[in-house]
């Protein structure tokens, strides 16, 4: 996911990160 992760990299942080997300 290049689109979400390059458009709202902190609203999808959780599922990138799983730690930065709210």
């Amino acid at each position: 996911m290049i689109t979400v992760s390059v458009h709202c990299p902190r609203c999808h942080s959780d599922e990138i990160f799983g730690n930065d997300s709210n």
